[in-house]
């Protein structure tokens, strides 16, 4: 699903990928989203796999830093944040830690949940992280993914 509707992010965008299970990794770091970046976005996500546990907001701090240190190269830039995840965060901090950070950074959390219930604390978490600078909140499935991710694209990017 994202390579499939990384298409819709446009060549002025900058973009990078973390990945988080027991650690988090720094897949690819952030830069302007042209041919070869796009070509490096690919491969790091076909190299993602699922492992051990979820360390969303350990990702959720790393990636902001990436942001801020970006944002010094580029001082207009639009932050925005694009966190996706399958399960109930339950490995490093937790989001009450790391609310205040994104609050006062004020940069804006989409949470997308794959295959989440949405009555499960996972579900809930996101929301929350989500409604800390008005962002939203996608709950998909594998079936519209894909679509989700298009529309959420097409409107913030």
């Amino acid at each position: 699903a994202l390579i499939a509707t990384s298409s819709y992010i446009g060549s002025d965008n900058y973009v990078g990928l973390v990945s988080f299970a027991n650690e988090v990794h720094i897949d690819l770091p952030i830069e302007n989203f042209d041919e070869e970046q796009r070509a490096y976005f690919t491969g790091a996500v076909k190299a993602l796999d699922i492992e051990g546990s979820t360390a969303t907001y350990n990702a959720v701090l790393i990636a902001l830093k990436m942001m801020l240190d970006k944002q010094a190269e580029v001082p207009n830039a639009k932050m925005m944040l694009f966190v996706l995840s399958d399960g109930d965060q339950n490995r490093g901090y937790n989001l009450d830690r790391v609310a205040p950070i994104v609050g006062g950074l004020k940069v804006p959390v989409y949470s997308i949940g794959y295959n989440l219930s949405d009555g499960s604390r996972a579900t809930s978490e996101l929301k929350r992280l989500s409604n800390i600078n008005e962002a939203s909140l996608i709950n998909a499935s594998s079936e519209d993914l894909v679509n989700q991710l298009r529309n959420l694209f097409n409107t913030q990017l």
